[in-house]
């Protein structure tokens, strides 16, 4: 058996011995040679169809729960008082953590790629088809996440959104925007941007459960009537992993969040910003904690502005500068005839004004009535996507975030362009036509 195919393996990420890392906005792209993601892909999919789905999400969020533990106790320190050498071992610990988990964190995009678009082919001809995807592309259940989006709309419901809530809110959910450890948590004045009339935000809590239980009871009806026994595993595959994949967040980034007391210690002893220090690999930085390395700050600025990463035959190279951005433009052809066609998450048709965003900084350039084109979204991106007339989005299949936000909220949705953040730019006016899946660039 693979490594990749045991569930008690924690190697996952190191399968694959080729992928380029390259900037994407304020995020990072990355990617795996075809060949080796095909085979990847083949691999794990066939022995996930071998497993209980229900016992592997079990088995799958076990993982993550015991990942956010080891963090949390990692993070229960008092860095300041930690000398350098000191501060390089908890690197090591936090880093090897990460390391750990983060094979965890990439699986659902096998079942994007694969068992996803499969099942899509293979319902094509089906009555309703788009309703019972959305079915099957609905969660068992709500998570952390969800659980915080409900939490605050019903406060906001019962007008219970004295400043003394919001601030309790605020700390216990602090985490939710961390996406990555130079992230900023939140804090009162972010909630208070997301607040909604009473009127506004029953209507979307009363939504937000009426759909979900609607589509779990056509999905329970699908599913119990299937004869196909392939077609039945894969649907209950492709379900299981609806849940998996907003599951993930539920874990990590209250991990991030939990040692981020080290990041900012670590930036202070370098000398860096909590950003500036996000472009040290761990190996930098513990070699400079103990002291046997000086800060290049003038290669750590040339990568805050370019950077790329290449893995080949498992040896890691870093590149800035020109180099840089020479690497990533070999993996930017475009082909765009003025048309994007992709997946209907939702449907409608609306013509609006282009907003592109890439992370949260990117928010206050965003007003009501714009369509918002993203990579894909995450739980910071509700206030933005609450405004939108659409959501557009590079990444993601009928399980993304997208594509359950949009559902429960009503609003048009295209999902996995791959290109319309790079084809579009601001103040571009388009027409999405999510009935067709259609984007057009009017002017």
């Amino acid at each position: 058996m693979d490594v990749f195919c045991d569930p008690k393996s924690s190697d996952f990420f190191g399968w694959s011995k080729n992928k380029l890392f390259i900037p994407e906005g304020n995020l990072q792209a990355f990617y795996f040679d075809a060949k080796e993601f095909e085979n990847i892909k083949k691999s794990y999919v066939n022995y996930l169809l071998k497993q209980s789905p229900k016992k592997y999400c079990r088995y799958f969020e076990k993982q993550f729960c015991r990942f956010l533990s080891g963090m949390e106790k990692a993070g229960r320190q008092d860095f300041t008082k930690l000398t350098g050498p000191e501060l390089a071992v908890h690197c090591k610990k936090i880093t090897s953590l990460v390391y750990k988990n983060m094979g965890w964190q990439y699986l659902v995009w096998f079942i994007f790629f694969g068992p996803e678009v499969e099942l899509e082919q293979k319902l094509a001809g089906y009555s309703k088809a788009a309703t019972i995807l959305n079915a099957i592309s609905t969660p068992e259940k709500f998570g952390k996440v969800d659980t915080a989006r409900q939490e605050l709309l019903r406060m906001m419901a019962k007008k219970g959104t004295s400043k003394n809530a919001l601030n309790s809110y605020a700390q216990k959910y602090a985490w939710l925007p961390i996406y990555e450890f130079a992230d900023k948590p939140w804090n009162i004045n972010d909630i208070k941007k997301q607040i909604v009339p009473p009127s506004i935000a029953e209507k979307e809590l009363q939504k937000m459960r009426s759909e979900r239980k609607k589509y779990l009871l056509i999905y329970k009806k699908f599913v119990s009537g299937l004869k196909d026994k392939k077609l039945k595993n894969l649907v209950e595959l492709v379900h299981a992993f609806a849940y998996i994949k907003e599951m993930r967040d539920d874990y990590r980034r209250p991990a991030y969040y939990a040692v981020r007391p080290f990041w900012q210690e670590a930036a202070k002893r370098t000398n860096l910003t909590l950003e500036q220090a996000n472009f040290l690999t761990p190996t930098e930085l513990m070699q400079i904690l103990n002291r046997r390395k000086k800060i290049n700050t003038a290669e750590v600025l040339r990568r805050q502005k370019n950077y790329a990463l290449t893995l080949l035959d498992g040896k890691l190279k870093i590149y800035s500068g020109i180099k840089a951005l020479e690497i990533a433009k070999q993996y930017d052809q475009i082909k765009y005839t003025g048309n994007l066609s992709s997946t209907v998450a939702f449907p409608g048709k609306v013509v609006g004004k282009v907003k592109i965003i890439f992370h949260k900084n990117d928010f206050p350039k965003f007003q009501k009535g714009d369509i918002l084109i993203t990579v894909m979204t995450h739980p910071e991106y509700l206030p933005l996507m609450r405004q939108a007339k659409a959501i557009v989005t590079d990444e993601g299949g009928l399980t993304c975030h997208a594509a359950i936000v949009a559902r429960e909220m009503g609003k048009p949705c295209v999902i996995g362009t791959k290109i319309a953040t790079k084809v579009f730019k601001d103040g571009d006016i388009i027409e999405v036509d999510a009935n067709k899946g259609i984007i057009s660039k009017l002017k």
